[in-house]
Order: C-alpha cells, then sequence, then structure tokens
C-alpha cells in the first residue's frame, strides 16, 4: 500500500492547444494516463522503476476546465509523476504547466514548474525545515490538500523561519 502523493496541476495557454492536451492526456487508464506518454516506466539513478508510474494516476478529477485553463487533482504512489511532466512538457512547450505536490507521509511538499523559459522543481522537507515550513509553503501556494497539523508540531505560521 503505497503514501499517496497528492498532486495539482494546472494548464494554461490557447483553448484549441488545452483542448489538444487534454485529449491526449486521456487514455484507456483513466483522465491522467501516465502511459500515453510514458509507455514504460522510467528508472531513477539506481535502474529502479519509478513506483508512481505502476499506480497510475488514482483519483483523478478534472476540477476546472475553461478556455485558457486546466487544472487536474490526482494522487500518485509514494512520490509526483516528474518524469512524466517533463516528457508533457516537451510535448507541449507552448503551455504553461505547474504541478504542486505534496506527501504527508513522508512529509515534503514541492512545486514543478514549466513554461517558455525551460522547467523547475523546488521542494520542502519536513525532515529539514520541519512541518511549520512545509505548511506555510502549502499555505502561501493556496494549497494545504486536506492536511491536519500533526499533534507533536501545529501549524503556526510564526514558527515559520522568515528569509530575507
Amino acid at each position: 500500500m503505497p503514501n499517496w502523493t497528492d498532486n495539482l496541476l494546472t494548464v494554461t495557454g490557447s483553448a484549441d492547444r488545452l483542448n489538444e492536451f487534454l485529449a491526449a492526456v486521456n487514455g484507456e487508464n483513466g483522465v491522467v494516463d501516465f502511459a500515453t506518454h510514458l509507455p514504460q516506466a522510467p528508472v531513477d539513478d539506481e535502474g529502479h522503476e519509478q513506483s508512481w508510474w505502476g499506480f497510475n494516476a488514482c483519483a483523478t478529477e478534472l476540477t476546472k476546465h475553461t478556455p485558457a485553463k486546466l487544472v487536474f487533482y490526482f494522487q500518485t504512489g509514494w512520490e509526483p509523476p516528474l518524469a512524466w511532466a517533463e516528457c508533457v512538457a516537451k510535448k507541449y512547450p507552448d503551455l504553461r504547466m505547474s504541478l504542486l505536490y505534496a506527501e504527508e507521509g513522508e512529509g515534503y511538499a514541492g512545486l514543478w514548474i514549466s513554461n517558455e523559459n525551460g522547467t523547475a522543481d523546488n521542494w520542502l522537507n519536513v525532515n529539514v525545515v520541519g512541518y511549520p515550513a512545509v505548511w506555510a509553503f502549502l499555505d502561501s501556494l493556496g494549497c494545504d490538500f486536506g492536511w491536519n497539523a500533526p499533534d507533536n508540531e501545529p501549524y503556526d505560521r510564526d514558527s515559520v523561519p522568515q528569509v530575507g
């Protein structure tokens, strides 16, 4: 049984290109079908298949569909689908994409971005920065995935170190 990673994928661009993207990510396995763009599981640095690929996207919802924006919520097993996101970004370089992800059990959250300048990924690990910083990161992006702060380290905005 995996630890589920919550993912929020936002894609913006022209209506025609968004409709092409939506049609392309739909597959026989669901609304966000990883095998559509990655027919074989990607491997990590040690040559092991990345765990999220075998589970595909679970609990997938297209939460927003406007002429200029698509927003998908889905879960993946253990980790975010960054290799899939990179693959899709290369196929749709004219679309702007962001993937906000968080995994409560392991205590990390991050944000992957793709635009005309390339891609970038930044994340926070609770073992390094503590839960308050991870909560503040998610809160600053307007999303907490419905998590509750652990009893032993309550979320306190004032306890988060300030940068600058």
